[in-house]
């Protein structure tokens, strides 16, 4: 073969680096065959290196991996159910023989660097010549001195720890972690079968998220800078007004000084943090902040510039909810004059964000009996709503109301919860059925007492409840009495008018109706409406001895 060769070259990071080798042996009956062998054995089978192999398997469990062998005499043994082909990528071995060499430098890859390559030329004799008429065996393979080639590698700077890695999720490398997308994609994705996310974070309102990035270069005596972009490259970067970053720090090594191992600072590799506290206006959203290294001697360009590195940030939103056992949406509590009503508002932090859970009651509609609404903020008069439990996720509220006399009707209240920052608020209204003409029967109270708050006499309110005849004088707490009852109006007409219909007043009318607004207030036929029967005064039933009129406080009259 031929004479020794010495050379020096430079690659690139992600450039092609090609080397073309060819040899020849003078005896044209001997192939030749070229051998790689790097003196970093890192890159003998580094994806970065591309070296096609002789021969290949086509099919089988090994179809397009190496035969392991030089020729054909190896046949299929090494390609279980696939057949030893010579490789269309690699014509060798031939005489002459040429082969080539791709290189693409990979940052975060570990090789020397400077990298020596070296490639050895070497024949496969055939003997050509019988001796005494047999033929003799062929000659031992003869060999070049390797061809010796030193390639310099110009290499920007290299992330390195702390700097927030890259993750592998999925296939067969999932959770591997990597420093750059560049070193990620070609394992994760290429090879493993994976997708190769960013760096994620996710911060509170209001609480500080703070990365370093440190970068480094192997080339000693390097200045190196580290600098922030000012967009990300999926996502907008957060409002600058919130971020703050560092200046390039430099990093401590370890040195002998004097004899003495000494911790120093050095300016490579060098470092810079980056710091972002979101308010109430980042809840949500999804940010990236991205960053280079780079030689500021030599400009951004791709030769002295790394990648584009990102980070994903989640500013963490809440989601506060109402939950068990707060009554349904829109559901409906019947309740009477006289008894407590209550029920629990609940509420949950359905989320992972830090803040104080609020509830509050915020409207209470009061629907008339025209069908209008009439509003006023907060829960109806009389009722109170307060705190009855609360732990780090979770607060639970009592509403509690004893409805009086002319509260009777039908209400809508609504409460909301929400965070402490008010950014998210769910909203939830219960129908409270107030019922007409029933009343719930207080501790102490007697049936004249509760006469006299509906202005009519205690005989009108025994006529009209059969469950207290065998014991008048003695009703019990809790006892749901009638203090009317429910007439269909025949026809279309004003209050007035069915008020003289009925032999009563307008007024007494509206005070067991309180959602009939007025006296001129009209009534359409077949509505419910709360009356109670004149029984004093009348000649029917011998009741015509007792007087209703002078009530609320004036002494009874008998007549």
């Amino acid at each position: 073969p031929f004479s020794t060769y010495a050379l020096e070259m430079t690659a690139y990071i992600n450039r092609a680096l090609e080397i073309t080798v060819t040899a020849q042996d003078p005896n044209a009956n001997d192939n030749v065959q070229w051998d790689f062998l790097p003196f970093d054995q890192l890159l003998k089978d580094h994806f970065s290196i591309s070296w096609p192999d002789a021969y290949i398997c086509s099919g089988g469990t090994r179809s397009g991996q190496n035969c392991t062998c030089s020729d054909f005499s190896c046949g299929n043994s090494f390609c279980p159910g696939g057949t030893c082909i010579q490789n269309s990528a690699n014509s060798c071995p031939a005489n002459p023989c040429t082969r080539k060499l791709v290189w693409t430098p990979a940052p975060y890859t570990e090789f020397l660097n400077p990298s020596t390559l070296q490639f050895v030329a070497r024949d496969i004799p055939v003997n050509e010549f019988a001796v005494g008429g047999a033929v003799a065996a062929a000659a031992d393979p003869q060999s070049d001195s390797p061809l010796t080639i030193v390639v310099n590698v110009n290499m920007p700077p290299q992330f390195e720890s702390p700097t927030p890695r890259y993750v592998c999720e999925g296939g067969t490398l999932a959770g591997t972690d990597y420093r750059a997308k560049s070193s990620c994609t070609p394992q994760c994705e290429e090879q493993g079968g994976g997708t190769c996310n960013p760096p994620y974070f996710e911060v509170e309102i209001g609480q500080t998220l703070c990365f370093t990035v440190q970068a480094s270069d192997r080339e000693p005596g390097s200045t190196i800078d580290i600098l922030f972009l000012s967009e990300g490259q999926e996502y907008v970067s957060p409002p600058a007004t919130r971020i703050s970053i560092s200046e390039l720090l430099p990093t401590t090594a370890l040195e002998e000084v004097n004899g003495v191992v000494q911790e120093v600072l050095v300016t490579n590799p060098v470092q810079r943090s980056w710091c972002f506290t979101p308010n109430t206006a980042d809840a949500g959203n999804l940010y990236q902040s991205c960053f280079v290294a780079t030689n500021p001697g030599s400009g951004l360009v791709p030769e002295a510039t790394t990648e584009v590195n990102c980070v994903n940030i989640l500013v963490r939103s809440t989601n506060p909810l109402f939950d068990n056992p707060s009554p349904a949406n829109e559901s409906t509590i019947t309740g009477y004059v006289g008894c407590p009503l209550e029920f629990h508002m609940a509420a949950i932090k359905n989320d992972t964000a830090q803040y104080e859970l609020l509830v509050n009651p915020t409207d209470t509609y009061y629907y008339t009996f025209a069908g209008g609404t009439t509003s006023t903020p907060g829960v109806p008069r009389g009722a109170v709503f307060y705190t009855a439990d609360s732990t780090d996720v979770t607060l639970t509220y009592l509403f509690t109301w004893v409805p009086e006399e002319e509260q009777e009707g039908l209400y809508l209240v609504c409460f909301s919860t929400s965070d402490s920052f008010l950014i998210n608020s769910q909203q939830r209204c219960v129908f409270l059925d107030i019922v007409r003409c029933l009343r719930c029967v207080k501790n102490g109270e007697s049936l004249e007492e509760i006469a006299q708050l509906y202005n009519t006499h205690w005989l009108e309110l025994y006529t009209i409840n059969p469950s207290i005849h065998q014991n008048p004088g003695h009703i019990i707490p809790g006892h749901i009495l009638n203090v009317g009852i429910l007439y269909r109006t025949p026809k279309l007409q004003d209050v007035s008018s069915l008020a003289d219909y009925l032999h009563t007043t307008a007024g007494d009318i509206r005070r067991l109706n309180p959602d009939v607004l007025s006296d001129e207030e009209v009534i359409d036929p077949f509505r419910r409406v709360c009356i109670m029967p004149q029984v004093c005064g009348s000649d029917c039933g011998n009741a015509g001895y007792c007087n209703r009129s002078p009530l609320f406080g004036v002494e009874e009259v008998i007549a």
